[in-house]
């Protein structure tokens, strides 16, 4: 999700590898089960 209405970025697990990189953008217009957010940890 991002602070643009309709505008989700990062794909999810319905979407090919590289529709998942930050720089791919994807529409909604509703609630979807795909649209979320997840954590990214670094181990140092």
């Amino acid at each position: 999700m991002t602070s643009t209405k309709g505008v989700a970025m990062g794909g999810s697990f319905r979407q090919y590898a590289r529709e998942s990189y930050n720089d791919q953008t994807q529409s909604y217009s509703k609630a979807e089960d795909w649209i979320g957010f997840r954590y990214v940890v670094t181990l140092r």
